[in-house]
C-alpha cells in the first residue's frame, strides 16, 4: 500500500500535489481550445459545463473554472446542478454567482426524469438570481414531453 510506505501526511501532500498538477492539464487544455476557436472563429464564445461546487470540481475533476472565466477561457459556464433539491440547487448556483458574477453563470438544471412542476419551481426560485440565464437538461429527457415547453414558455411569459 503505497499510503503506508510513504506515510499519511506525504501521501496527502502527494496527492494534493497531484490535483494542483491535474488541474492544470485541465486548464492548459481549456485555454488551447480557446486559441483554436479564437483562430477560427474570434467572436465565437466559448462555454463550459462543469460541476456545480467549485472546490469539489477542483479537487475531484480538475475543474478550475473560476479560472477559466477570470482568464477569458470562456465567457461562461454552467453548472450543472442537477439535484432534485430545490435548496441544494439554489445554494450551489447562488454560490457560483457569488464566486463569479451572475453574468457569467447560466444555471443548469435537471429535467429529464422529473415532474415539469418541480422543473418549473426549481427556474422560479432561481430567477431572482439574475444568472445570464437557464438551461435544461437534456433535451432528450424533454423532447417527449408535451407539458415542458408549455410550462416552460407560461413561466417566462408571467414575469
Amino acid at each position: 500500500n503505497v499510503r503506508k510506505k510513504l506515510g499519511r501526511q506525504r501521501y496527502e501532500q502527494l496527492a494534493l500535489q497531484w490535483k494542483a498538477v491535474r488541474a492544470g492539464y485541465v486548464s492548459g487544455l481549456v485555454a488551447r481550445i480557446k486559441t483554436v476557436v479564437d483562430s477560427v472563429r474570434p467572436e465565437a464564445l466559448l462555454s463550459a459545463a462543469v460541476k456545480p461546487d467549485i472546490a469539489s470540481a477542483l479537487s475531484v475533476y480538475g475543474q478550475d473554472w473560476p479560472r477559466w472565466l477570470r482568464e477569458g477561457y470562456v465567457q461562461m459556464v454552467l453548472p450543472m446542478a442537477y439535484g432534485t433539491d430545490a435548496g441544494k440547487v439554489y445554494g450551489q448556483i447562488e454560490a457560483a454567482c457569488d464566486q463569479v458574477g451572475r453574468d457569467k453563470i447560466w444555471a443548469g438544471i435537471r429535467a429529464w426524469d422529473v415532474p415539469v412542476s418541480s422543473i418549473v419551481d426549481r427556474a422560479r426560485r432561481l430567477e431572482p438570481l439574475g444568472t445570464g440565464g437557464i438551461c435544461f437538461f437534456s433535451y432528450d429527457g424533454m423532447q417527449n414531453n408535451r407539458y415542458f415547453f408549455d410550462a416552460v414558455r407560461n413561466m417566462f411569459d408571467k414575469r
